[in-house]
């Protein structure tokens, strides 16, 4: 049961829709099905003893069918998969009732099936209009315009061949296609330029000068977000980007961010965190993305639909570890660490590995490596960062003694990092990165039995690209006597 599709859909429910999904499951217009709801309630009556896959699907056959003498597949099957449908719309359902733009656009497709042109035709110029009033013209504006226009255009009672109407609809769908293509363009070749900074890699961009000086004319000099696409890709691309003119590009994000939603916002964010991580040396950069992270942390904007983004939650709390501000980061990890999880076991556990960072932090690696050998947790991100940090606490503690307890972990997560990236679990990019960490831990152990010099081993970990906790590497090389 628990590797089914079913199961699946039902673990993707938070505690607050399990009810919700038994009133729609008792609603005759979705289902009539007593045995649906039957075997959604056996779901959730046996939810802990799926997880622990003490319940297959021949127990919950047995709570379903008890006069059965026989277990008849097809049955189970059948009602299993009616469940997931309706789990499916109600999935479909909740994104439209919680979702503005979802609604409005089911609506007008509703309109235009039905044929009730008048409302149609008032529900695009209405999108029109409330888009008008938007103060920042970025891709996703013109994508809109691009598609509202489309529609009115398309739609059979709109004269193709006659009047100003189709005339200023053919501008406008002209000048929406134009903007979003150069705007995504430049969007996506200054993040294409940070990627050549990061990995250390190499593109052909064909990118078009005549569009930096289209962006250049006056009417769009008054549109930020495309004027800071087009100073970045100036700066990175000439190696000038300073402290002084990132802090002035971080100000003209900060000024419109307030008009974007709150996805949009984040994405900046991240942008920002992104140029700092490559362009400043290490002190630098830790105090330039913590400030920006917590910019992120108090507009709430991590926060999406009752879940915290476990990479911005990981990372804030790398920061926070990284500077120092320990009292900062529990209280944060204490208020936050609920927007993981609405299972209490997994927050508990989660709340263990975070805690085992604060713990590294301040060099109490006993009570780190207490928390870790705790934490029990199947999710392989977790499991990853445990691993990682497991390791670290073995070589700060034991230091270069340490070596057969490392190997030993070592060849544990090496086998987990491969059965990962066989099923897909795991790029490859992230192993080479986790294996190359592996690997120099060894070479820090067995440093003074081996030939090569300390500055080439510093050398070695400075040169790497792709590699886990190289800060760290870099830090216990330099300690190295």
């Amino acid at each position: 049961m628990k590797t089914s599709k079913l199961w699946e859909h039902y673990c993707g429910l938070s505690s607050s829709e399990i009810k919700q999904v038994k009133l729609f499951l008792e609603s005759p217009f979705f289902n009539k099905d007593q045995k649906v709801r039957e075997l959604f309630s056996l779901l959730h009556k046996y939810e802990a003893r799926i997880e622990q896959e003490k319940a297959d699907i021949g127990f919950i056959y047995k709570k379903l069918f008890p006069k059965d003498k026989k277990q008849v597949d097809w049955k189970i099957r059948e009602k299993m998969s009616d469940l997931v449908k309706l789990l499916q719309q109600y999935f479909c359902t909740k994104v439209q009732i919680d979702d503005a733009e979802q609604q409005t656009e089911l609506l007008d497709i509703a309109y235009r099936t039905r044929k009730m042109d008048r409302l149609y035709f008032k529900s695009i110029d209405k999108q029109l209009k409330e888009l008008e009033k938007q103060p920042i013209r970025d891709e996703t504006y013109h994508f809109m315009a691009l598609q509202l226009n489309k529609k009115l255009f398309d739609h059979p009672n709109t004269s193709k061949f006659s009047g100003k109407r189709i005339y200023d609809l053919m501008v406008n769908i002209h000048y929406s296609l134009d903007q979003y293509y150069i705007l995504s363009k430049l969007r996506e070749y200054t993040e294409t330029i940070v990627r050549e900074y990061v990995l250390g890699e190499t593109y052909t961009l064909n990118f078009v000068e005549e569009i930096l000086a289209f962006l250049s004319q006056p009417e769009n000099k008054e549109n930020l977000h495309p004027q800071v696409y087009i100073e970045l890709f100036r700066l990175l691309k000439t190696d000038q980007l300073d402290l002084k003119s990132f802090h002035k590009i971080k100000q003209k994000v900060l000024s419109y961010l307030d008009t974007l939603s709150p996805r949009n916002q984040s994405s900046q964010i991240n942008f920002l965190i992104v140029i700092a991580r490559l362009s400043f040396k290490p002190e630098i950069q830790a105090i330039e993305i913590h400030n920006l992270q917590w910019i992120g942390v108090e507009r709430g904007i991590y926060i999406e639909d009752g879940y915290f983004a476990i990479t911005k939650f990981n990372n804030i709390v790398d920061s926070g570890c990284t500077l120092k501000k320990f009292d900062k980061t529990r209280k944060f990890i204490e208020k936050h660490v609920k927007y993981l999880s609405n299972d209490d076991s997994i927050r508990a556990n989660i709340s263990r590995l975070y805690y085992a960072y604060l713990a590294v932090g301040e060099k109490n690696y006993d009570e780190a490596i207490h928390l870790l050998e705790k934490l029990e947790i199947e999710d392989y991100s977790f499991f990853i960062r445990k691993q990682i940090l497991y390791i670290k606490c073995l070589y700060e503690k034991f230091g270069r003694d340490g070596i057969e307890l490392i190997t030993k972990q070592s060849e544990k997560y090496k086998i987990f990092l491969h059965r990962k990236h066989k099923s897909k679990f795991i790029s490859k990019l992230d192993v080479e990165s986790n294996m190359g960490f592996i690997r120099f831990v060894k070479k820090l152990c067995n440093y003074q039995f081996q030939s090569y010099s300390k500055e080439s081993l510093q050398k070695e970990i400075n040169d790497s690209v792709n590699l886990y906790g190289k800060s760290w590497l870099v830090e216990k090389a330099a300690e190295l006597k």
